[in-house]
């Protein structure tokens, strides 16, 4: 399960509680893994690393995307998973890729 977020997204960081505590509930499993990914323009490592540590997403598991329109790369991932924006969360099994955009209320 991946969820893409930004630091100057108000839900996302809103939802990013949520998101870690329900991938607590499935620590452990090898057959599942929680993965966010931020999406931001360069110069945001600092304020994403306070945002992630602060809301307990950090680790290896939490990864940052620059937004860098001329990377294949970037192109290929934003196009690949059919990302418009964020919040998303992105559902990969075996068999298939799910993205949608949902927001989660607490």
């Amino acid at each position: 399960m991946i969820d893409l977020w930004a630091t100057w997204c108000s839900g996302c960081i809103a939802n990013l509680p949520k998101f870690h505590e329900i991938a607590k509930q499935y620590e452990g499993k090898e057959d599942i893994v929680f993965l966010t990914i931020s999406y931001e323009l360069d110069g945001y490592e600092k304020l994403w690393k306070e945002i992630a540590t602060e809301k307990k997403v950090n680790g290896p598991n939490s990864l940052i995307l620059y937004r860098r329109e001329d990377s294949k790369d970037f192109q290929k991932f934003m196009e690949g998973y059919s990302i418009t924006g964020v919040p998303r969360y992105i559902a990969i099994d075996k068999k298939a890729i799910s993205s949608i955009t949902l927001w989660v209320h607490m």
